[in-house]
């Protein structure tokens, strides 16, 4: 149990329900706030789920249309949670858009998959088989597991210093994780996953010393 560890997550409890009884169930301490003056004194972050990023933050012009729920707001709020955290060499765990931010923040670039079949944002999560290269999921989940697929955007260029640690069967990049292992993230959601993804969290909680 990690019953000391606080994860830092910005945005106010109750939009967060899942990430809540994920976390408290690992037996940390979710710290929810809009006020970045509580990250630092923190563990870990936890970058949640949610809209597209604008496209203004990585250069890539063919996102300028078809986007959803944009908050340029939160773009830069968790551009900076994500440099005040690895400026402490502190660990952030990404969740599908987390997962974006992170590859944003490091120099990536994004696309959208609105005609890819497996991935297509639908009313429920898509389940299919991602394929697992090394690093932490392989470690967790062997060479093949099963997992959840609820997003409109992915990774289109790897950002610098990351490194890809499992892609979906069509080629989307589904697990990234940084230098150091103190940077991990997922473009599935764990959180959903019925327990199943229980044992990412506690990963990232090792890494929150």
């Amino acid at each position: 149990m990690y019953c000391m560890k606080k994860v830092f997550i910005y945005g106010e409890k109750q939009y967060y329900k899942n990430y809540y009884i994920w976390v408290k169930k690992a037996g940390a301490i979710p710290v929810f706030s809009t006020d970045l003056a509580v990250a630092p004194h923190c563990d870990g972050l936890l970058l949640t789920g949610g809209g597209d990023i604008s496209p203004c933050l990585y250069k890539h012009g063919t996102l300028c249309s078809g986007l959803n729920c944009v908050d340029l707001n939160r773009d830069v709020i968790e551009q900076y949670l994500i440099y005040l955290f690895t400026r402490k060499s502190k660990a952030i765990f990404g969740v599908c858009r987390g997962l974006q931010a992170i590859n944003v923040f490091f120099g990536g670039t994004l696309t959208n998959i609105d005609n890819d079949f497996l991935h297509k944002k639908a009313k429920g999560d898509l389940i299919h088989q991602v394929i697992n290269f090394g690093g932490f999921m392989q470690e967790i989940y062997g060479q093949k597991c099963q997992v959840n697929s609820c997003h409109h955007q992915a990774i289109c260029r790897l950002g610098n210093d990351l490194f890809t640690c499992s892609r979906s069967e069509d080629g989307i990049i589904e697990a990234i994780q940084g230098k150091g292992n103190k940077i991990i993230a997922t473009q599935f959601h764990p959180e959903r996953m019925n327990g199943y993804g229980d044992a990412l969290f506690d990963y990232f909680l090792q890494k929150c010393v």
